[in-house]
Order: C-alpha cells, then sequence, then structure tokens
C-alpha cells in the first residue's frame, strides 16, 4: 500500500493532521509530498518520522501531455511521481493491484482504516469530508464534545470522489496525467473508472475555509487558525 499526502506549503495544517494519519495507516505506506522551497513540511514531516518525496513535478509539463499550458500547480503530476506511476519514473513502480491513494495536507482523518478486501479494481474510493473552520471546533470534536452531525458535510461532484482524497488499485497505465493546475484532474481521473464509492470506514474534517478554485494555482487560503 502507498498512500500520499500531499503538503506544498501547507505545513501548519500538515502539522495538525499528519499524526492523524499516522495513527490509522502503516507507517511504511504513509509519505508526504512536498517542494524543494517548502522546508516547513519538510520539517514536520521529520518530525513526525514519516517518509518525504520532494520533487518540481508541481510547476512541471509532462512532455507526453496535451493538457493545457505552462503549470503553476501541477497536482496530478506530483502525484503520478510520488505514487511511482509514471512508468520509467524516479519512483519504482507499485505491485499491480496495490492499494495506492492520496489525501490533501488539509484534512484530518477519523476512523478504522477499512480491510484490503473492500477495494476492488473496478473502482476509485474515497472518504467524506466535512467543514471544520477553527481550532476550538476541531478540539471539540476530538474530545466528544461536538459530534460528527454537527459539521456540514461538503458536496463532492457527483458525489464521487475528488482531488482531496481518492484511492484505488495500481495497474499498469493508470495515473492521474499532467494539468496545469489542480482544478478538473481529478473529475476526469474518477470518469476512467466504471465504478465509485465513497467508504464510511473513515471520515475526514476539513480544516479552515473552502477556497477550491482560489487554491488550484497554489495555496492562498490564511494560516490555520487564523480565518
Amino acid at each position: 500500500m502507498r498512500f500520499v499526502i500531499t503538503s506544498v506549503n501547507y505545513a501548519d495544517y500538515l502539522a495538525v493532521t499528519l499524526p492523524a494519519w499516522k495513527a490509522i495507516l502503516p507507517k511504511s505506506a504513509l509519505c508526504v509530498a512536498t517542494s524543494h522551497g517548502d522546508a516547513e513540511s519538510r520539517r514536520v514531516t521529520a518530525d513526525h518520522d514519516v517518509q518525504c518525496y520532494i520533487t518540481d513535478a508541481w510547476t512541471r509539463k509532462d512532455p507526453t501531455s496535451h493538457e493545457g499550458g505552462e503549470p503553476t500547480f501541477n497536482l496530478a503530476l506530483g502525484l503520478d511521481e510520488t505514487l511511482g506511476l509514471i512508468d520509467g519514473g524516479p519512483v519504482p513502480a507499485p505491485i499491480a493491484g496495490e492499494i495506492v491513494g492520496h489525501a490533501s495536507a488539509d484534512c484530518v482523518p477519523f476512523g478504522t482504516w477499512p480491510d484490503d478486501a473492500v477495494f476492488d479494481d473496478r473502482t476509485v474510493y474515497a472518504f467524506w469530508r466535512y467543514e471544520c473552520l477553527t481550532p476550538k471546533a476541531l478540539a471539540e470534536h476530538q474530545t466528544g464534545i461536538r459530534p460528527i452531525a454537527k459539521f456540514p458535510r461538503l458536496k463532492n461532484t457527483n458525489g464521487a470522489p475528488i482531488g482531496y482524497c481518492q484511492i484505488f488499485r495500481a495497474k499498469p497505465g493508470r495515473r492521474f496525467g499532467s494539468w496545469p493546475t489542480a482544478g478538473k484532474f481529478d473529475t476526469q481521473f474518477t470518469k476512467t473508472f466504471p465504478r465509485s464509492e465513497m467508504l464510511l470506514d473513515v471520515y475526514l474534517l476539513h480544516l479552515g475555509p473552502i477556497n477550491v478554485r482560489e487554491n488550484w494555482a497554489g495555496r492562498v487560503v490564511p494560516q490555520w487558525g487564523a480565518a
């Protein structure tokens, strides 16, 4: 299994969410992907003794891609490289059928990771996310004061897995691609599967405001707790 948390200039969020991911995933499966310029995300990752992959893929265009112009935040290519989905890329490819996935650094998980038997080769999976705007609200949920029913569930395009979290089984040729921004790659990737499913074993609290389109070209949201 391989699971990547993307954190490009999101160290303040990563410091909150990474311990929770460590608690539900095998250490050998977990990796944080960041950029050469993001020293803080690298520091947080090292503090938690988690693998870190550093790449400039976020601002590169895959020469085999015909999608758009020069990238401002090529999340798709960064994920492909980190997860080993590029044929002949710098990271060894996963075994065919291996479970791979990713999540954004601003999502904190709660629950128990599903059994491997849950995941089939024809389906892309994810967990629902709920809006959590403040550290106080997060602390209230962690201590049981505020149940998940008190947090608004955020919408997904067509109710299917989108860019904050996607999980699937690897197979040759299955990759995210190369896109000029973090927009649209996720919904196009989901369409390549015959099925999609939102699992209930885990749920995510999305920390901070939802500025979806504004963040497609790189982070613009305020510091966690400053909103």
